[in-house]
């Protein structure tokens, strides 16, 4: 079996700043990116996305 290497995005964000949506949307948009910057729709389950609040962001 060939070993499918898992995308993985950190984004950190100043403290409540983005509503639970808005993170989604986040998460949606960098998932995007990272399909197409694979070029390969098969690596969409396994995106990782990361979000973290930070006191100043990050």
């Amino acid at each position: 079996m060939k070993e499918v290497p898992i995308p993985f995005a950190t984004v950190h964000v100043p403290a409540d700043t983005f509503s639970q949506a808005q993170k989604h949307i986040v998460i949606a948009g960098v998932t995007d990116l990272l399909v197409e910057v694979e070029q390969r729709e098969a690596v969409r389950p396994y995106v990782n996305v990361l979000v973290v609040e930070g006191a100043d962001g990050g």
